[in-house]
């Protein structure tokens, strides 16, 4: 999330939380991953400075007045099954991929 300063003139970056999974091939055909996905996302709102329409609103997520029942948390699990179906030296192929979350 970017976050102007109160003039409006600087912004700095708010960062969000994540994470990731692995992958490897069993075959010159055949690759497997595994990719297990988090985002939380922290209380992280600042007064909208640039919108002088609406003075005193919040942007970003869990400012004041805001619902609790937005997810600050998000997971996913994803098995993932990649097929080459042709390849050639110069590093083209045509694969197919199968993609199951969980």
């Amino acid at each position: 999330m970017v976050r102007p300063n109160t003039a409006g003139t600087d912004v700095s970056l708010s960062m969000v939380h994540a994470g990731a999974g692995s992958a490897g091939e069993a075959s010159e055909k055949d690759a497997f991953a595994v990719y297990y996905g988090t985002d939380y996302f922290g209380r992280n709102s600042f007064p909208h400075t640039t919108d002088r329409a609406y003075p005193g609103t919040f942007v970003g997520f869990g400012g004041p007045l805001s619902p609790n029942t937005n997810n600050r948390a998000i997971q996913q699990l994803t098995f993932d099954w990649l097929q080459t179906l042709w390849k050639n030296e110069s590093m083209e192929r045509c694969s197919f991929t199968l993609s199951i979350p969980a």
